[in-house]
């Protein structure tokens, strides 16, 4: 019965009556309600049923749109799964300065929210357009160091390298900490941006194996051949147990370059104190010249190392292959003289 009555009620008023009735109802509301009583009770969201609440809403913000009202009927949408009208709203309140950022970040929320929903790869493109502009909005507005690592976060969970490289640089200017800086570059590698990657080596200091292989890799992303290889050289120098692994990509950067590995060889050589090191570096320079049929430059070598461990018989039958393979018997008949004088085999001079 209460529910025909309530029926015959609104059939006996326009929709326009409705409408006037209930926005004089809300004005009275006000007036009953001073100082913001009203308001505060529809923020607080805690003493009203939700469907209730968004009509009061809905009607406060006819008579009086303010950011606060505005917010509050955002999440209010929101939390009924009305994202639509959600995201209509935080667009409204995106206007009012000290709004737009707690507007976006609904916005966001909402946006991931209906992202995830979809199935469709196609759709999922069209939506991530909208989802980087307001991720990388709020990465322009926002200060806060812990809320930027949340930005961060959420970009690289999306893919959103654009955003992750912003975010990354900003977070290296606040926090000065040089692990943003190495994130920042991973990003402009991942994008190809030649001019990022320019622009953020120059902030890097330090001649630790990271960070030497960071420009090193930096370096080499965007064709910068000639400092790439000076960080390489300087990595491999400094640090012998980055030798085995990178060694061999130092070369290829000789190669690229046009230029002669040997005086860098040479030089490492010279220095390594270690013994199993130091016959490593030899066999593995002498190997590559090898391949690259350059047999002048191995029969110097040779003639420089061969007699160097004597007691190594590994090291020393590679010396003799290696002289052999050189396809001129005279030289491999002489370095073999100088290995069996120095192992005591024969006695005699070199000729």
């Amino acid at each position: 019965m209460p529910r025909l009555k309530q029926f015959a009620l609104i059939e006996a008023f326009s929709i326009k009556e409705v409408l006037v009735f209930i926005l004089l109802f809300v004005s009275a509301m006000v007036v009953v309600f001073p100082a913001g009583r009203l308001e505060e009770l529809l923020l607080s969201g805690d003493k009203l049923n939700s469907q209730l609440r968004v009509k009061y809403l809905e009607a406060l913000v006819r008579i009086k749109g303010s950011p606060e009202l505005l917010e509050a009927l955002a999440l209010s949408y929101a939390s009924l799964g009305r994202r639509r009208e959600a995201l209509r709203i935080t667009r409204e309140l995106e206007r009012f300065p000290n709004f737009n950022l707690r507007a976006l970040k609904v916005r966001y929320e909402l946006l991931k929210y209906d992202y995830f929903s979809l199935k469709g790869r196609a759709d999922k493109k069209a939506l991530e357009k909208e989802i980087e502009s307001v991720l990388l909005h709020i990465a322009t507005l926002e200060s806060k160091a812990d809320v930027l690592e949340r930005v961060y976060r959420e970009s690289v969970s999306l893919g959103l390298h654009r955003v992750a490289l912003y975010t990354a640089r900003k977070l290296a200017g606040i926090t000065h900490d040089p692990l943003w800086i190495r994130r920042a570059l991973e990003h402009a590698f991942v994008l190809k941006d030649r001019s990022a990657v320019f622009s953020i080596v120059k902030g890097i200091k330090g001649s630790d194996p990271d960070t030497l292989l960071l420009l090193y890799r930096a370096y080499a992303s965007i064709g910068e051949l000639r400092k790439a290889l000076y960080s390489l050289q300087e990595l491999v120098g400094r640090y012998p147990r980055m030798r085995e692994k990178y060694l061999a990509e130092l070369l290829y950067i000789y190669d690229r370059l046009g230029e002669s590995a040997l005086p860098f060889l040479v030089s490492l050589i010279s220095k390594e104190e270690n013994e199993l090191r130091r016959k490593r570096l030899i066999m593995l320079s002498i190997k590559y010249f090898l391949g690259r049929e350059e047999y002048g430059t191995v029969k110097e070598l040779v003639k420089t190392y061969a007699t160097a461990f004597p007691n190594d018989s590994i090291f020393t039958k590679f010396m003799l292959e290696v002289s052999l393979a050189t396809g001129d018997p005279k030289f491999a008949g002489y370095i073999a003289e100088r290995i069996a004088e120095s192992i005591g085999v024969v006695n005699g001079s070199s000729s």
